[in-house]
């Protein structure tokens, strides 16, 4: 069989992709995206990536699953319980000490919201005085769609405390629901963290387990918009293999596993 990553069909591929979904392939690691590939082309019965995408042109469920798949749309609830309870014990009570106004936040690539209603549950359980913005943005459109909706599988909240799933989920079916006051407190917006601007004044920006399939080029161009949208202190939250190997290269200090603080100048 040959191979479809060989000649020009895999580069006008990308270039399709680019102009259909927005989506651009150059920016993660290839073998890693091949792979990914590989396994859609299988699944969907085809051979060629004019075939592919003449079948994502023509079938919206491959589209979204094509999406799925190369942006890595999981997400859970207290996902790394661990550095949650240091948000809480930590980086939060830190903020509102310091803040004389609203606290900003930012889950970048928030996928179905999982992460974003984390953040809120924990501000209006932990620090009610505290007032906030939450701003959750993603790529893929019908993610966002997906994410305002608030609804979850059992196995994206097993990791919630008890007290917060009884005080803050409703059952619907065989999903449960964030309650209403949680979905108001989260703005969902599309966004391509490559292309588009960042806003700034954020005292927490958290884009975790975005980045690790992306090249190093892509990696350091996120790193330096971020420190620029972060407040001076701010805090850069990742994933637990994301770690920025000189953070000083780019405006940061460690602040723990998995946080990286803006240093004030």
């Amino acid at each position: 069989m040959q191979d479809p990553f060989a000649g020009p069909g895999y580069d006008q591929f990308k270039k399709k992709i680019l102009a259909l979904t927005s989506l651009d392939l150059d920016i993660y690691r290839q073998p890693q995206l091949q792979r990914r590939l590989q396994s859609l082309l299988k699944k969907n019965g085809v051979s060629t990536f004019d075939g592919y995408f003449q079948l994502l042109l023509n079938n919206p469920q491959a589209r979204l699953d094509f999406k799925s798949d190369i942006t890595i749309n999981t997400t859970e609830f207290f996902r790394d319980t661990d550095q949650f309870e240091r948000l809480r014990t930590t980086f939060f009570p830190e903020f509102v000490e310091r803040s004389s106004r609203d606290l900003r936040f930012w889950s970048a690539g928030c996928s179905v919201g999982a992460e974003a209603y984390t953040l809120a549950i924990m501000m209006r359980e932990y620090f009610p005085q505290a007032t906030f913005s939450l701003l959750a943005t993603d790529i893929d459109r019908d993610v966002i769609k997906t994410a305002r909706q608030g609804t979850f599988k059992p196995s994206e909240i097993q990791d919630v405390p008890e007290p917060l799933f009884k005080k803050y989920f409703r059952q619907r079916g065989d999903r449960y629901e964030v309650i209403e006051t949680i979905k108001q407190a989260v703005v969902f917006h599309t966004g391509n963290l490559l292309r588009d601007p960042f806003d700034w004044g954020f005292d927490l920006i958290s884009c975790r387990n975005v980045m690790i399939y992306f090249t190093q080029e892509a990696k350091d161009l996120l790193y330096q918009k971020f420190q620029h949208a972060l407040k001076p202190n701010g805090v850069l939250f990742v994933g637990s293999s994301e770690m920025i190997l000189n953070p000083v290269t780019f405006g940061f200090e460690s602040a723990g596993p998995f946080f990286y603080r803006k240093t004030q100048f």
